[in-house]
């Protein structure tokens, strides 16, 4: 799946990391990471690889987690979806108008 990233809150600077995570068991994996570099970017979000016996990316409609990750801090964030919503889906493309630090 890719997702386009248009903005982000302001307290993500140049350099810190978003990353994409799955549920695995009753923690979460990386499914997709990028780096902000200050303007609209796309990440390539990965799915679960279906010859392998772990599991190792998104189901179909699950659900993505977003972190900002910075200095080993993790931050949850919340997306505001222009088109598409918070669910992995196989080629799916979606754009995210801004991502919010969650409160």
């Amino acid at each position: 799946m890719t997702i386009a990233i248009m903005d982000v809150d302001d307290t993500i600077l140049v350099g810190d990391t978003i990353l994409a995570l799955y549920s695995f068991d009753d923690d979460f994996r990386i499914g997709g990471l990028t780096v902000w570099k200050g303007q609209r970017l796309a990440i390539a979000v990965w799915g679960d690889d279906s010859t392998s016996d772990e599991k190792d990316g998104f189901l179909d409609q699950e659900s993505i987690k977003w972190i900002h990750k910075k200095n080993n801090k993790e931050i949850d964030l919340t997306p505001v979806y222009r088109i598409g919503q918070n669910k992995w889906k196989p080629n799916g493309i979606t754009i995210i108008e801004k991502m919010h630090i969650s409160q």
